[in-house]
């Protein structure tokens, strides 16, 4: 098991972006209402205006792979996951959660290329987005990034989950709609666990960190294509299959929040041809 790394997180008061290459999966976030101040108050940044406002991030990061496609694209250029339509431009079609202040989006590749163009694009919350025929600066909006690497240690199973009061209060933080569908709903599994490990409650980063890439590594298995699961599995540094307490620790998490919203997919059985196939796929001998 390759140590684990706690990796530096670039939060409000943080100058700058990390001053090591990024390697791995994570999370990025925003704050929404820095989106709106900009589309009123900056003109288009770059060569593509779309209502008023630039797409600086969906024309410098534009992965080869449908499944990591996270910045709003223009109307007529779809880099939304499911052909979504996009709410405010610069921001992301694939929000796994949204706590009222920031929207948080997984970025299931290395973070670098992310991070490069939120950067190019002066999106952190540290750098100038723009100014004001008055002269009053308008700031970015991003002003998070965090990185988890395969896998810490098992430290407990997830079976008290509907009990823990940190799983509770992030619960409690959600802001949105239930999840429409099955794809939306482990995105968001992805998005409570990724917050309360980049929140760090209590000191239990690695356990939060743990469930957080199990919910990932069956998100990609799930909903990638088959002729591209291989190498996204690859580019998150995730193996090919889980291993007993890995997959026991998963069927926990499920099983203890799929009656919760904003999940809700007790629908999706533990059967031969879910959560069996799956299984069958990629567990390997205990």
């Amino acid at each position: 098991m390759r140590a684990h790394r706690v990796l530096c997180c670039v939060l409000l008061a943080a100058l700058g972006l990390p001053d090591r290459p990024a390697v791995a999966w994570g999370l990025v976030a925003y704050h929404p209402p820095t989106l709106i101040t900009q589309q009123a108050n900056c003109s288009p940044q770059g060569p593509d205006p779309w209502q008023g406002c630039d797409q600086c991030l969906s024309r410098i990061y534009r992965p080869l792979v449908p499944l990591l496609n996270i910045f709003c694209g223009r109307l007529d250029q779809d880099w939304c996951s499911l052909g979504r339509d996009c709410t405010h431009c610069n921001g992301a079609c694939t929000v796994i959660w949204n706590d009222g202040n920031l929207a948080y989006v997984s970025v299931l590749q290395p973070m670098g290329t992310v991070q490069t163009a939120i950067d190019l694009c002066r999106q952190w919350q540290t750098q100038t987005y723009c100014t004001t025929a008055g002269g009053t600066p308008v700031s970015g909006a991003y002003v998070l990034a965090d990185e988890f690497e395969w896998l810490p240690l098992h430290q407990q199973d997830y079976r008290s989950l509907p009990t823990d009061p940190d799983y509770q209060w992030a619960l409690d933080t959600y802001h949105g709609e239930p999840a429409f569908g099955l794809e939306e709903a482990w995105r968001h599994r992805i998005g409570i666990f990724g917050l309360l490990a980049t929140r760090n409650l209590g000191g239990r980063r690695l356990y939060w960190e743990r469930a957080a890439n199990l919910v990932a590594w069956y998100y990609i298995a799930l909903f990638a294509e088959p002729s591209e699961l291989a190498e996204v599995l690859a580019q998150n540094q995730f193996p090919d299959r889980l291993r007993g307490q890995e997959f026991d620790d998963l069927v926990d998490i499920f099983e203890t929040t799929c009656g919760a919203t904003p999940f809700l997919d007790c629908w999706h059985p533990v059967a031969a041809d879910t959560w069996g196939g799956i299984k069958g796929r990629y567990r390997s001998a205990e």
